[in-house]
């Protein structure tokens, strides 16, 4: 039996730490296939990405201002990405119970393979 997992977005799980289901689960399989992959380069970028996280919801309406008054689409479209960022954390943090069970699920049955 095997397993293939397709990641879709620019984010590639293996590039950049993330919160969100799929990424987790991605570190799941690689947890359980290689354990000793998490060094201090992924320590590194997990911390960054967490500290943009801490400051998602704020970086929209700065890039759109700051996109405001220099005239820059460049900040404009920063501020989208933002917005939508902030608005996938937010709609995780509501559903993080049913990501839980998810995971769980997901781990469970990445040990049955594995056996």
């Amino acid at each position: 039996r095997g397993m293939n997992v397709h990641f879709v977005t620019r984010a590639k799980p293996w590039l950049a730490w993330s919160p969100f289901p799929a990424e987790r689960m991605f570190r799941a399989v690689l947890d359980a296939v290689d354990p000793e992959w998490r060094g201090a380069d992924f320590a590194a970028v997990k911390a960054k990405a967490q500290r943009k996280i801490r400051f998602a919801r704020w970086l929209g309406p700065f890039f759109s201002a700051r996109g405001a008054v220099r005239n820059s689409e460049s900040d404009r479209r920063t501020a989208r990405y933002w917005r939508g960022f902030s608005a996938d954390l937010a709609s995780l943090r509501r559903r993080r119970g049913e990501c839980e069970e998810l995971l769980e699920d997901w781990h469970r049955e990445i040990a049955s393979k594995l056996r």
